[in-house]
């Protein structure tokens, strides 16, 4: 029987779009990561996110500088409340500091009786004696490398948000498929990645081999999640021709994940960068090390302990990501615990016996198109 080709058209729903008008960068921190400034998901009040911090504020209008050093100008009114809530405290503190500062130059200067204005703007850096500035994360230097990927972090973590959709093609080559197709994930906010800072030694490694067979035990740079290199039926997914040419393919809630670490997103992230961090905070490099030394002496996990500190790395076979986890991580339900939940438009479909896709695009009309030939 002749192979039939058909097209599968999916309506493609835009999470994210234009926030505001990009206004060319003016003051904004140097590239020096000792005085940069951590960044905050702004939300706006139609419930999109900027990720930035907060240049200046004045009674109607807040300015926000991005991770690529874009300056945003937004009306506080398209804030959500928390977002104006932040904006009007930070500017009443840069009113009080200002304040004091003028008040103290007045009292040195015996000069009380001369009234000073309050400045909104904020100051960038230390606004008190003694504090420090804070530097970026190690584990956000590769996110920056993908402008749809944003961070911010705390004390414990660093946050990756995205909508679950790389920028490199999808889906080709996949010849046993389950006619899922990739549709955006509302990774951001309370629901976004969680990439531990100060990954602790487990006391006993927890091996991936036959555990951890749901959700992701990964995140790679451009925001996409890394599951076992196990499906959930315990099969490896690159050697039954699950994954696409890019090392992967579609869950049941439609969300795109790779089950093998993306090798080339290197070239993306950066000669000696990892292209991945483990959920327990340890990074993933290729198939060298960071200076392109040959890789030797693997542990069970499939990494090492090395000038740089302890770290996996990939391969092109099994077990293609990492073997097990250094690092302490909780499981509950078969998976790492906390992750973000993927959400899907449409029940869960079934396997297509005999199809192969051969393209995947996105059209003009804002809809994507899958060819697959039976």
């Amino acid at each position: 029987m002749a192979a039939s080709r058909r097209i599968l058209s999916i309506p493609f729903v835009a999470l994210l779009a234009t926030l505001v008008m990009a206004l060319p960068g003016s003051a904004h921190p140097s590239h020096d990561d000792e005085i940069a400034i951590p960044l905050t998901a702004w939300r706006l009040a139609d419930g999109q996110t900027l990720t930035a911090y907060l240049l200046k504020v004045d009674e109607s209008r807040a300015w926000l500088v991005d991770g690529s050093e874009k300056t945003h100008m937004i009306a506080l009114r398209d804030l959500d409340a928390g977002g104006q809530g932040m904006a009007r405290h930070a500017a009443a503190r840069s009113r009080q500091i200002n304040a004091r500062r003028a008040e103290a130059k007045l009292v040195a200067a015996n000069a009380v009786d001369v009234e000073i204005p309050l400045v909104t703007e904020l100051v960038l850096g230390p606004a008190e004696p003694g504090a420090t500035a804070v530097k970026p994360p190690d584990a956000a230097k590769i996110f920056a490398a993908f402008k749809r990927v944003k961070t911010r972090s705390d004390d414990k973590y660093v946050y990756v948000e995205s909508d679950g959709l790389p920028d490199h093609p999808m889906m080709k080559g996949i010849t046993a498929w389950q006619q899922q197709v990739p549709l955006p994930q509302p990774y951001t906010g309370d629901n976004a990645w969680r990439v531990p800072r100060h990954p602790a030694v487990a006391k006993t490694p927890a091996m991936i081999k036959g555990r951890f067979l749901r959700g992701a035990i990964a995140l790679a740079a451009n925001g996409i999640p890394i599951f076992n290199p196990q499906n959930n039926r315990g099969e490896v997914s690159q050697e039954i021709g699950e994954l696409d040419e890019w090392g992967g393919h579609c869950g049941r809630a439609d969300d795109y994940h790779y089950h093998a670490t993306p090798m080339h997103l290197q070239s993306a992230v950066g000669k000696g960068q990892p292209v991945a961090y483990a959920l327990d905070g340890y990074p993933i490099y290729g198939l060298t090390e960071p200076d392109g030394s040959p890789v030797a002496d693997l542990d069970e996990c499939h990494g090492h302990t090395t000038h740089i500190g302890y770290h996996y790395h990939g391969a092109t076979k099994y077990p293609y990501v990492m073997a097990g986890f250094h690092g302490e991580v909780v499981e509950k339900e078969g998976q790492v615990d906390p992750q973000p939940r993927a959400r899907s438009i449409r029940p869960a479909t079934t396997p297509l016996r005999g199809a192969t896709i051969t393209d995947f695009k996105t059209t003009e009309k804002g809809q994507s198109e899958l060819v697959y030939e039976v």
